[in-house]
């Protein structure tokens, strides 16, 4: 893919360490759960792990607020416990991607966030990056998108293409989980850009200004399915 007409975006992850807030969200995430189902914690981290929920960055993760939906877990309640407790003052904003990086792709292409965070929630990490959200063609968060009263990024990715007029095979997906961030577009015939660390925006920028989107560092191109 040598120019997408549409970019969206993850967030955690993807545009700052998840490493600097995993251990503190999941922890959230276990209360939260324990709570609701009147199980221990350590049975609830049974769960998570065997629905590949992990106290750690991994590109094999998948995304806890689309398993609480699925299982009928009320999307308000979870909201606003997480709102509650996600603390942005522990996101290291030296290891982020740069506000001019996101600003060089927001003049270049169309761009959206996607993202299963609250949309106060984003609005607040935006800011602790130094980011203007009015950079992005739209913001899509949990609270936000509406599908049958859950949240899903396939559908959600649907919806934005739809919106924007487009086709999946214009679009590419950014992100540094595959089953969450990428796959989802892949099944919908777009491309995906698996990154390991926010720096690799960079590299991502130039292989998509050169053509050579395949081998840049850091990311893993994955071509849309046709």
């Amino acid at each position: 893919m040598k120019n997408p007409k549409l970019i969206i975006f993850d967030l955690d992850g993807t545009f700052y360490d998840i490493n600097d807030v995993i251990e503190s969200v999941y922890d959230c995430q276990v209360a939260f759960f324990s709570a609701q189902r009147h199980i221990s914690v350590e049975a609830a981290k049974d769960i998570f792990t065997k629905n590949c929920i992990f106290p750690y960055a991994s590109p094999e993760s998948k995304s806890c607020t689309e398993y609480f939906e699925r299982n009928g877990i009320d999307k308000w309640e979870w909201a606003a416990y997480r709102e509650s407790h996600f603390d942005v003052s522990k996101i290291d904003v030296s290891k982020a991607v740069t506000p001019a990086v996101i600003r060089q792709y927001a003049e270049a292409y169309r761009i959206c966030l996607l993202s299963s965070n609250t949309y106060a929630t984003i609005q607040r990490i935006l800011s602790r990056l130094g980011i203007d959200a009015e950079l992005f063609t739209r913001i899509i968060s949990s609270d936000r998108f509406v599908s049958s009263n859950k949240f899903n990024k396939r559908e959600a990715m649907s919806a934005i293409i739809r919106d924007c007029s487009l086709e999946a095979r214009e679009c590419l997906s950014i992100g540094d989980r595959y089953n969450t961030d990428i796959l989802p577009m892949l099944e919908l015939g777009g491309a995906g850009a698996l990154v390991k660390t926010p720096r690799a925006l960079v590299s991502l920028y130039e292989g998509l200004h050169s053509g050579n989107i395949e081998n840049c560092e850091d990311c893993t191109y994955h071509a849309a399915r046709i």
